[in-house]
């Protein structure tokens, strides 16, 4: 399995705003209800639920 570092962020806002400055995507776990973008070898992260 490939490492990436996590980057905690503090609204989903904040991750949408990742998205676009990337030019990426959101991706939307439902289980988790986790929101994140991945950049290379980091991942954007925001849970609503918590860690």
């Amino acid at each position: 399995m490939e490492r990436r570092d996590r980057v905690r962020l503090n609204t989903l806002e904040d991750v949408v705003d990742v998205a676009v400055d990337g030019d990426g995507r959101v991706v939307h776990d439902e289980r988790w209800d986790l929101f994140a973008v991945f950049d290379g070898d980091v991942v954007y992260h925001y849970c609503r639920t918590g860690e």
